[in-house]
């Protein structure tokens, strides 16, 4: 029983390494829009990902797919051998380590195409099913509030004036209203304000709008990955201006203010 259950460990745990940086957290349940009824709940660790499947059997039973260890490949994608478990009755109060099973029965593959959007692609017992899926929503994030932090990025192709890394502490003021957000980022020597819409993607959102500096210029502005809570606010973004390649792109976050 000592063995088995070593075993179970050995398989559903992933092994403790150095974890890579990667630019976007993908955790969150998962689902295709058109077929309801399973999905995929994705939680990432740095390069490493432990994946469960709900899905349905050829009896339309319920069955749960795990994938303890998806890691980062050099090409974006994240891979994984795939695990079919079974264990104690949920009924029972006493819990029987002993009558689990962990049968290995294919590998998956999550492709992010967007920060919100991937591939699915898992094989069971000599099927390869591929599917397109996108984070699940079920309610919209209040941004508003006034936070304390810093905002960090580089300026490219635009000049001297403008090129190079700028790390400063930051002031954050958030206003909405029916999903258009107001955001004004002042820091040491600059002034931003970013206003655009605001639609939830799972735990994160985005917005797509406008940024204006201190220079006045008017820039095309994409943020991904916002997330806020109770303590914090954070986001990536992109300022792009038309017609130039004058591209900034950093990120701007900080902690709520007390009230």
């Amino acid at each position: 029983m000592r063995r088995l259950a070593a075993a179970l460990v050995s398989l559903l745990l992933p092994t403790l390494s150095s974890a890579s940086t990667v630019p976007i957290d993908y955790t969150d349940m998962w689902w295709n829009p058109d077929e309801s009824g399973w999905g995929a709940n994705v939680t990432q660790q740095g390069d490493t990902m432990f994946v469960t499947l709900f899905v349905y059997d050829d009896k339309r039973s319920p069955t749960w797919f795990v994938a303890p260890q998806v890691t980062l490949q050099p090409d974006g994608l994240f891979t994984g051998q795939l695990f079919l478990t079974t264990g104690t009755f949920y009924f029972l109060r006493s819990f029987d380590p002993g009558i689990g099973t962990v049968i290995p029965v294919g590998r998956v593959t999550f492709s992010p195409s967007s920060p919100s959007d991937a591939t699915l692609a898992y094989s069971v017992g000599g099927f390869e099913i591929t599917t397109n899926i996108t984070r699940q929503s079920w309610r919209t994030d209040d941004l508003t509030g006034f936070f304390i932090g810093a905002r960090q990025g580089v300026w490219s192709g635009c000049g001297p004036e403008l090129n190079g890394k700028v790390d400063s502490p930051a002031t954050v003021g958030i206003s909405e209203q029916s999903g258009q957000v107001q955001i004004r980022d002042v820091g040491k020597g600059y002034t931003c304000s970013y206003s655009g819409k605001h639609t939830q993607a799972g735990h994160v959102s985005v917005m797509t709008g406008t940024g204006v500096c201190a220079d006045g210029v008017s820039r095309f502005l994409t943020a991904t990955g916002i997330q806020v809570s109770p303590i914090m606010f954070s986001m990536r973004y992109r300022m792009d201006q038309i017609g130039t390649t004058c591209v900034f792109e950093g990120y701007v976050g900080g902690v709520r203010e007390v009230q």
